[in-house]
This record gives structure tokens, C-alpha cells and sequence, in this order.
């Protein structure tokens, strides 16, 4: 071997001996900071039970039983114990011999605590084995003796489950129900009332009325069951405004047959198309669901919408679209005809066009313009959410469908820099068919775009930033009063499903 040889060798063994070592000392200074654990003395009690162990490091200490305590000599701390009934006059301490360990634990164990003193409490001294049938049938004389014999016991029982009340803040009150059980048995159904809220009352007069069989038997009143709530969404398909297909089967399909081509039967052309089944006659109908088993089946296409009426085209798609499905259900479906439901339609699209409405005002700025980071923050604190696609802001009604919708500008709120993107006008736009009538969505508009012009200095103008006055609201006011008694008289009120189907994309 040469010289390099016995010096790399030479090395490694100094870094070995290094590293053991340090491991060494450092194992030596962890053992320096566990602290000694005393030993365990006769009577089976650790005395290390307070000091804190080298696991108390751990995020969490997992719970672990301790060993079974014997009785404690007299020299030795005594765990809580009950001790004898006393008279009235005595003090509440004496009442219960607790020791500074009862105090320690838990809130449950204090309070089964108070509860078994209660019970012992309401015990005569010799074995009492009658119950509560045959206490009522004992002679009413006797129980009145007991009563009187245990009336001090028992209101010094009942003052010590008062003061456990107190001290419980977390269970708020004890459950007084079993102790008034017992005072009942035992025939001072005074005491049961003792300091006790209104829910263990009404539990003192079911035991009570549960002890008299009569009574039990006047008190059961058969209670009708509520007529079952149709479970799942409403159905979506309607006759008003789409062409349905019906397709008859001749037995039960599963809906796993039939999701997989529901999937890819959403639209024909730009027209939304819907699939729903349903049992049996009696049975509501819903949409295809994973796991529904349906005797019958219907298939629908819009007639029209704001991207137009029903074409010939669509039409056939939708055929097409029909015939596959009823072929995978091995139904046999009645198709409408062609011409007659492209005119309904144009007929729809007609009238959709002559209700369809959209109103704006705008906010003005009477002074410097608006940052667009500014806006954004006055209407998200307004409560108005977010488009998915940035551009506008939406107010919403108790049941999530837009009000109204703010647009500053072109401004993109997702994609533009909204601290050099600015404007001096602020548009507050309302769909009229969409939004719910009964809200008064127009003058809610209104009314906002005046609060937030106050608030950030601005005025309400219209189009042509000419100011808006109270004469000229109100007139398109009564505008807006026919328009939804033409919606209404069509069986399409504004903001209804229907409504907001057909006057959607």
C-alpha cells in the first residue's frame, strides 16, 4: 500500500470516530434534558404523574389510561367521594366530601357526579325496590310521611346540583330530568320543580304522566305523517316554449343506459335540448339522474330563443338525436311535424322579440374619473358579484337570480390592469324579462345608481348624459307595467324558469 492509500485511510477512520463522537454528546445532552422519573410507591400512584414527559413536545398528546388507583391511606391524597347525606342545615361542603381531585376533572364526570348525589339524596336509608307503578298504587298517606321524613334530604341534594350548575359553564345546566324523576318516585314531586328550566319541566311531566297509566293512555294522540316533499329539482321541460317527443317503453330502463348518450344530446344547432323520465303516471318527471329507473321517457328542443327561432335544420338534428336514443331504449317515438313546429316556432321567436327589453342609467362622474380598481372595490363591497367572464358585476335576489348588472366601460375586470384603466361613466343595466317583477328591479336600479353617485360623486344621466328626472323614470315605469302584463298574459311572468329560458343565449 502506498502513502495516498493509508492517508485516505488514516482519514476515514478520524471522520468514523468524529461522528460517533458527536453522536454520543448529543445523546448525552438529550438524556441531560428528560427529567428522572420518581419511583412508584405501594399504594400504586405514579409520581410523576404532573411532571411533563419528553413526548409533551408532540402537536398532539394521545390520551392514555391510567393505571387503577387503590384506596388511599390516610396520609394520602383521597380521590372525590360522596359522602353521607346530612341534614338541611348543613352546608353545602359538607353535603359532598369532594377533595381538590374532583375539581380536576372532567366536566361530564363532575356532572354524573351532581346526578348520583341527587339519586342518593331522594333514596331512603332502607332499600327502596318499588317502582314507579307500584309506588302510584301505595297508599297516599304512607307517601306523604316518606315525603315529609326526606324533605330536608332532599333540598340540600337539591341545592349541591344547584351549585354544580354553576360551576359547569360549558354543559350550561345539569340535566335535571333524572333527579326530578326521582323526587317524583319518591313522592316529593315538589322538588323536582327546584331551580330547573322550562325543557326539564316538561321531562318531570312525561315521567309523572308515564307513572299513571291513564294518563299515558289520554296523552297518545296519533299524529298524521306529512305528505312526502317531491325530492329533487322541478322538471324542465315545458310545452309553452319547446317541441316535445314523447317515447313510450315497454319496460323499465336504467338511467346507465342512457347517460352515456344523454352527454352528447345537449344542443341541436344553438338550440338547448333536455331529456327527462320519470316511473309511472302518479311519478314527477326529472332529468336523467344516475341511478333512476324510468318507465318513460320524453325528449324536447327549445322553440326559440335570443339567438333566434327553430330552423329546419335544427329540426333535423333533433330527429336525428330522437331516433338515437329511442333505438338504445327500443322505444317508438311520434315525431312532430316539421313545418308546423318551425312556426311555432317563429311565432315564439315574434313574440320574444316584442317583450324582449333591456333598460340602462349610468352614473356620471361630476369631477375626476374612476379607476377601475376603485369601482371594483365600491361594488364587491355592495355585495354585487362577479361575472365569470369579468365584464360586469351582479346583483342578486334571495334566490340567486340577477336584479340588475354594473358595467364600467369595456373595463375586463379579471384580465385588465385595473390601476391605470379608468372611466368617467358607470352603466347600470337590467334585463327586464329575466329579473322577478315582484322586486320592482327597475326602480331598485334606480334607486342604487342615486345611492352610488352620492357616495362617490357622480349623477344619474342616460345614454346621451343628460340628466335623468323623477318624470322620466316614472314613465318608463308605466312602460314597464304592460310589458309584464303582456309576459303574464302568455303564461311567461319575468323571472320565472320558462322566462329566463327562453330570453337566454
Amino acid at each position: 500500500m502506498n502513502e495516498l492509500q493509508l492517508s485516505l485511510i488514516g482519514a476515514g477512520v478520524v471522520v468514523l470516530l468524529g461522528v460517533v463522537a458527536y453522536n454520543a454528546w448529543q445523546g448525552s445532552k438529550a438524556r441531560a434534558r428528560i427529567p428522572r422519573r420518581m419511583p412508584v410507591d405501594g399504594a400504586g400512584i405514579d409520581a410523576t404523574a404532573g411532571v411533563p414527559d419528553a413526548d409533551d413536545d408532540r402537536p398532539f398528546i394521545e390520551p392514555t389510561l391510567s393505571p387503577p388507583r387503590v384506596p388511599a391511606q390516610s396520609s394520602e391524597r383521597r380521590e372525590p367521594t360522596l359522602g353521607p347525606v346530612v341534614a338541611a342545615g348543613s352546608s353545602v361542603q359538607d353535603a359532598f366530601a369532594i377533595n381538590e381531585d374532583a375539581w380536576d376533572a372532567p366536566p361530564a364526570s363532575r356532572k354524573r357526579a351532581a346526578q348520583d348525589a341527587a339519586a342518593h339524596a331522594a333514596r331512603p336509608e332502607e332499600p327502596v325496590t318499588a317502582t314507579a307503578d307500584t309506588a302510584v298504587e301505595a297508599d297516599d298517606g304512607a307517601l306523604d310521611r316518606q315525603a315529609q321524613a326526606r324533605d330536608a334530604q332532599e333540598a340540600a341534594a337539591a341545592s349541591a346540583v344547584a351549585r354544580f350548575d354553576a360551576e359547569l359553564a360549558a354543559d350550561d345546566t345539569v340535566d335535571a330530568a333524572a333527579a326530578g324523576s326521582v323526587a317524583t318516585v319518591a313522592g316529593a314531586p315538589e322538588l323536582a320543580n327546584v331551580d330547573t328550566h322550562e325543557p326539564v319541566a316538561n321531562a318531570e311531566a312525561v315521567a309523572t304522566a308515564a307513572a299513571t297509566p291513564e294518563a299515558a293512555a289520554a296523552t297518545v294522540v296519533p299524529v298524521a305523517a306529512p305528505p312526502a316533499a317531491p325530492s329533487g329539482p322541478p322538471p324542465v321541460i315545458d310545452e309553452r316554449i319547446d317541441c316535445v317527443v314523447a317515447l313510450p317503453l315497454a319496460n323499465v330502463i336504467a338511467a346507465e343506459r342512457l347517460m352515456p348518450l344523454t352527454v352528447r344530446m345537449r344542443r341541436a344547432g344553438s338550440k338547448p335540448v333536455n331529456i327527462e323520465g320519470r316511473a309511472d303516471e302518479h311519478s314527477p318527471w326529472e332529468l336523467i339522474r344516475s341511478g333512476g329507473r324510468y318507465h318513460q321517457l320524453r325528449m324536447a328542443v327549445q322553440l326559440a330563443n335570443r339567438a333566434g327561432a327553430l330552423n329546419e335544420v335544427e329540426f333535423s338534428e333533433f330527429s336525428n338525436l330522437v331516433q338515437t336514443l329511442a333505438d338504445a331504449a327500443d322505444a317508438l317515438p311520434e315525431l312532430p311535424d316539421m313545418v308546423e313546429t318551425v312556426a311555432r316556432g317563429r311565432e315564439l321567436d315574434s313574440f320574444a322579440a316584442q317583450c324582449d327589453a333591456q333598460l340602462s342609467v349610468n352614473v356620471l362622474s361630476d369631477g375626476a374619473p374612476w379607476s377601475a380598481n376603485y369601482v371594483q372595490a365600491v361594488a364587491t363591497q355592495d355585495g354585487l358579484l362577479l361575472s365569470r367572464d369579468g365584464m360586469r358585476f351582479v346583483k342578486l335576489d334571495a334566490r340567486q337570480n340577477p336584479v340588475f348588472m354594473l358595467q364600467f366601460g369595456d373595463t375586463n375586470f379579471l384580465r385588465d390592469d385595473l390601476t391605470y384603466k379608468g372611466g368617467d361613466l358607470i352603466t347600470m343595466l337590467l334585463d327586464v324579462p329575466v329579473a322577478d317583477e315582484d322586486l320592482l328591479p327597475f326602480r331598485l336600479m334606480c334607486d342604487y345608481a342615486r345611492s352610488i353617485g352620492q357616495r362617490i360623486g357622480g349623477r344619474v344621466v342616460d345614454d346621451q348624459r343628460r340628466p335623468l328626472s323623477d318624470a322620466a323614470l316614472q314613465n318608463v315605469d308605466k312602460q314597464l307595467l304592460k310589458l309584464y302584463e303582456r309576459l303574464e298574459a302568455r303564461g311567461l311572468p319575468a323571472g320565472s324558469p320558462v322566462t329566463r329560458r327562453l330570453f337566454s343565449q
